[in-house]
């Protein structure tokens, strides 16, 4: 018989080999975060690197936080080694953020867990006056056809809306959406996700309503409060870093 393939090893995640964490006194929010050598934050409570690193927009979603993380702010810089640099810089936000976990439990030596429990979720439904979604069309490749320009939406071609409602987090709703709009075909469409906050920088109490009404008004599709099963982190324990 032939033998079983082996699956092959994970890959091991890329850390960051350089660590400078500083007080930050001027409260003023800037840098890049995840940036093409590594990290760079300036002005950040410790809420916002956990945000990022964990995915998590939504006080209610990350019990256990100290009034500290979200008082202090911090300067963090970190850089991958040069023999990571390329492979770094082809990973997207998800796999980076692995390094970033990686800081928070070494330099503020973060303990915690995920959890579920009953929270608050939006509900994907369609708008009054309708649904103004196309039916997904095969894709024609023109060769002759000059090069897509940079646009601000994003798009999306035969996406359930099962898919969708799992993309909005990563849009800026501030918290889990569930498909309850009925619509079963795959559509193709265009979405300019008009946040009230920069992505990249997660805040507490991001208002949903800018994304909200573009959704009402490019998709015809709503989000509804509703509760429901929401993942949490659990912060176990989470110590001030000390400053290099």
């Amino acid at each position: 018989a032939a033998p079983t393939p082996q699956a092959a090893p994970a890959a091991k995640p890329i850390l960051f080999e350089v660590v400078s964490i500083r007080m930050n006194k001027s409260q003023v929010l800037g840098g890049y975060g995840f940036t093409a050598d590594g990290f760079d934050v300036k002005a950040w409570p410790p809420f916002m690197f956990l945000s990022l690193a964990y995915q998590f927009r939504d006080f209610d979603r990350v019990p256990g936080l100290e009034p500290w993380c979200i008082t202090e702010r911090y300067d963090v810089q970190a850089k991958v080694a040069d023999a990571d640099l390329a492979a770094w810089q082809k990973l997207d936000t998800t796999a980076k953020s692995l390094a970033l976990q990686a800081l928070l439990e070494d330099r503020f030596h973060l303990k915690a867990h995920r959890a579920t429990k009953e929270g608050r979720i939006y509900e994907l439904v369609v708008a009054k006056g309708g649904s103004k979604l196309q039916e997904a069309k095969p894709v024609v490749v023109d060769p002759d056809a000059p090069p897509a320009q940079m646009q601000v939406s994003v798009g999306f071609h035969a996406e359930s809306m099962d898919r969708f409602a799992t993309t909005l987090p990563n849009l800026g709703i501030s918290r889990p959406v569930v498909n309850k709009t009925g619509l079963t075909g795959l559509y193709d469409f265009n979405f300019s996700p008009v946040s009230e906050a920069d992505s990249s920088e997660p805040a507490p109490g991001n208002s949903d309503s800018a994304i909200i009404y573009s959704l009402k008004e490019q998709l015809g599709l709503d989000l509804k409060p509703a509760t429901g099963p929401v993942e949490t982190l659990v912060i176990d324990h989470i110590e001030k870093p000390s400053e290099n």
